[in-house]
């Protein structure tokens, strides 16, 4: 899962800014695709496909937009849950990268959670603490 707020989908009216939900569905590509601009390296880049349509809050099929805006948006994956018990997100979902570019209906992009993450706990004490679990 993709969320975030391309900007062809947001109005400003008087002092909010609105943006609609879609969804679309994707998985990971996995070969690197031919188009994606150097370097790419496959510990670090991941790549997604990108569908030509999604789903809006009506439940109408629509075009995907652009996703210009949606860099640095969480991506997620979904597992299906094992064991017993109540079910959480947080035994199904988890942030696996953080957008990065587009190919808009072919694929996108993203920078795998763990640099993300490493990168972050450099930046000062409180963060780092926080992104390792000890805040």
């Amino acid at each position: 899962m993709l969320c975030g707020y391309p900007s062809e989908q947001q109005q400003i009216k008087g002092n909010d800014l609105e943006c609609g939900v879609l969804t679309t569905f994707t998985e990971r590509l996995q070969e690197i695709p031919n188009d994606a601009k150097s370097p790419v390296d496959a510990t670090i880049d991941l790549f997604f496909k990108y569908a030509h349509v999604a789903v809006d809050e009506d439940g109408d099929i629509v075009r995907t937009p652009h996703l210009r805006g949606a860099s640095g948006a969480a991506v997620w994956e979904y597992t299906e849950p094992s064991g017993d018990g109540l079910w959480t997100p947080d035994k199904s979902v988890k942030v696996v990268a953080v957008q990065a570019s587009a190919m808009d209906g072919d694929w996108f992009r993203a920078t795998n959670w763990n640099v993300v993450k490493h990168a972050l706990t450099h930046i000062d004490d409180e963060l780092r603490a926080a992104v390792l679990g000890r805040g």
